[in-house]
C-alpha cells in the first residue's frame, strides 16, 4: 500500500525498477537448455519430522536442480558416453543454498500446527506473558486482537487438540470457556533437530564431493566448456 501511494504521488523511482526488470530479463535470456544431474541425490534425506515426505522430497530435489541450472555458466559441462548429451552436475554449494532457502518451508512442513495457528499461538504466548493472566476468555483475546469469533474458536480448538491450551472453567453458552496455556511448545527443539540433520546431510555431501574430486586431481586437467559469467547469478 505504501508503494501504491508513492506511485500515485509520483515519488516512486519507476526508472530504477525498469532497469532491474530489464537486467533480470537479460539474465534469463543468457540461460541455455541443459540437462541437470545431481550425483548427490542418494545422500539427500529429509528431516525425520517432516510430514508427507513423498511430496516434500521432490520439491527439495527440484529446487536444487533449479539452482544448478541458474549457475550453469559456473558448472563444468560434461557429455554422456552413450548418447553424447551435454549435462551439468549439481555442486554442494547448490545443495547448501537450497537447504538455506527452504529451511523455513521444512520447519512449516514439520510443524503439527497449521501455519495460521502457529502464528496465532506465538502471538498468544506473547500476549499472555504481557498481560500476566492465569486464565483468559476468548472475549479477552478479541479486545486486543482483531479476529473473527469463528476463526478464534477454530484456533483455540486446534491448540486444545495438541495440548497447548486447556479449558479450566467457564460455560459454553454464558460466559464462554476459560483457558490457560500449558507447557510451552517444543518448537525450538524441533528447529534445532532439523538444523542438525541438515548439517549432517551437508557433511555427507561434502565428503562425497571430495572423494569424487580426488581421482580428477591426479588426472590431467581439462578446460571447462562454456563461458564463465562475471556476475554470479543470485537465486
Amino acid at each position: 500500500m505504501h508503494h501504491q501511494k508513492q506511485l500515485r504521488a509520483g515519488l516512486a523511482d519507476t526508472h530504477a525498477a525498469q532497469q532491474i526488470r530489464q537486467k533480470l530479463q537479460n539474465m534469463q535470456r543468457m540461460l541455455q537448455p541443459v540437462k541437470v544431474i545431481n550425483p548427490y541425490a542418494p545422500l539427500i534425506d529429509l528431516p525425520k519430522e517432516v510430514f508427507k515426505p513423498r511430496r516434500t522430497l521432490p520439491l527439495l530435489l527440484s529446487f536444487m536442480e533449479a539452482i544448478t541450472f541458474y549457475h550453469q555458466y559456473q558448472r563444468e559441462q560434461k557429455a554422456e558416453e552413450a548418447t553424447g548429451e551435454i549435462y551439468i552436475e549439481t555442486h554442494p554449494a547448490d545443495i547448501e543454498a537450497a537447504f538455506k532457502l527452504l529451511q523455513d518451508v521444512l520447519f512449516r512442513k514439520s510443524d503439527e500446527l497449521s501455519g495460521a495457528a502457529r502464528e496465532f499461538y506465538q502471538w498468544l504466548q506473547s500476549w499472555h506473558q504481557q498481560k500476566k493472566l492465569k486464565q483468559f476468555y476468548a472475549a479477552d483475546i478479541r479486545k486486543d486482537h482483531r479476529i473473527h469469533p469463528r476463526t478464534l474458536n477454530r484456533y483455540l480448538q486446534e491448540l486444545q487438540e495438541y495440548g497447548l491450551v486447556q479449558i479450566v472453567g467457564g460455560n459454553k453458552h454464558r460466559t464462554g470457556y476459560s483457558y490457560k496455556l500449558t507447557a510451552a511448545s517444543d518448537y525450538e527443539n524441533l528447529q534445532k533437530s532439523i538444523h542438525t540433520q541438515i548439517t549432517q546431510v551437508m557433511e555427507n555431501v561434502r565428503q562425497a564431493h571430495e572423494a569424487r574430486q580426488a581421482p580428477q586431481a591426479k588426472a590431467p586437467k581439462k578446460k571447462k566448456a562454456g563461458q564463465e559469467l562475471d556476475t554470479v547469478i543470485a537465486v
